[in-house]
């Protein structure tokens, strides 16, 4: 079993992540910025027994630099970023030193670590499809798709995306860049996200919000049990220096989504539609081929996915309100 560095480990994916390492007997080493004491706290607690869980920000370089060279690493996740175009829009300082130098002093702490230790044996770098900027061509992006990028969110992931490639082709770290379209599944507790936003709505009765400009729009959606699969994968036969495609090949409008959300919930209820202008790609889809050759494929549908994530959002709902009867009493 292998010890495993996951920075960002306290987002949505950072945790599905620790607790896939955890139940394949991996030993996780956790760097979170903070994490809910009250919802996570025996996720932290059982990486704690296993590996470890460091508090502290990925731009402390002495600190990333002491968990690189203390904790003898067979491998390293980097999830660690901004991850909302609206946050990254409004405080692109914080955007770019995250999602910029946050990667570069990661990967400036492992060349130093392998100067002296070749332990590491793969870095992955969660990168993202927004990067490649045009609605997709047909057959999806595939890996070559020049970068045409727009807002600060997309801008700052390239940026992280390239000074990752670099570190594998200039000094023969072992990266493995990955890109992905829209994750989803349960416990993403991101509301703005279309999938949770909406389910939420629906269960407490309320309409599910569709913007006009979104409603034709066309996304690929992956269930984050794929890409946890494709990680799995790419750890042992991803080629470093290389980036990889990770996508379903279906595309889906947001309104059918939306639409098989309110179905599955409550079909008597209607779609809200609020007028909206704003900047969005068209349609994306990513050309997965080069790792369906390595032996991957998705497994998740959309309505199989949504399920999942619906029957966790409607136990954690129902949780949520009998703690606050509880409160109230």
């Amino acid at each position: 079993m292998s010890n495993i560095l996951v920075t960002g480990a306290s987002g949505f994916l950072g945790k599905k992540v620790l607790e896939h390492l955890l139940e394949q007997g991996h030993s996780p080493i956790a760097l979170y910025k903070d994490y809910n004491r009250k919802t996570d706290k025996e996720l932290f607690d059982r990486v704690t027994r296993k590996g470890a869980a460091i508090h502290g920000n990925i731009l402390d370089r002495d600190l990333v630099r002491r968990i690189v060279s203390g904790y003898e690493l067979d491998h390293i996740i980097h999830l660690a970023a901004i991850p909302v175009v609206k946050m990254c829009d409004a405080d692109p300082w914080t955007a770019y030193n995250v999602n910029v130098m946050g990667t570069m002093i990661l990967m400036e702490a492992v060349r130093d670590e392998m100067i002296r230790n070749k332990r590491i044996q793969k870095i992955i770098h969660m990168s993202t499809d927004k990067s490649y900027g045009d609605s997709s061509p047909p057959g999806g992006y595939t890996e070559d798709t020049p970068f045409r990028v727009t807002d600060t969110y997309c801008t700052s992931k390239a940026c992280g995306d390239m000074i990752a490639m670099s570190y594998a082709q200039t000094y023969k770290l072992p990266v493995c860049v990955v890109r992905c379209g829209n994750l989803y599944g349960s416990a993403d507790l991101n509301l703005s996200r279309l999938i949770p936003g909406n389910i939420l709505r629906l269960l407490n009765g309320e309409q599910p919000v569709l913007y006009t400009d979104a409603a034709k729009m066309l996304r690929e959606l992956i269930h984050f049990s794929d890409l946890l699969s494709a990680y799995d994968l790419i750890l042992v036969k991803g080629i470093p220096g290389e980036a990889y495609n990770i996508g379903t090949g279906e595309m889906h409008a947001i309104k059918d989504v939306i639409d098989l959300i309110r179905k599955k919930i409550n079909p008597d209820i209607t779609i809200r539609m609020v007028q909206r202008s704003f900047f969005e790609i068209t349609e994306q889809s990513l050309n997965a081929s080069k790792l369906n050759a390595l032996g991957w494929e998705a497994k998740v549908g959309l309505s199989d996915g949504l399920d999942e994530a619906i029957d966790w959002y409607r136990n954690w709902l129902d949780m949520m309100n009998k703690e606050a009867v509880g409160v109230n009493k």
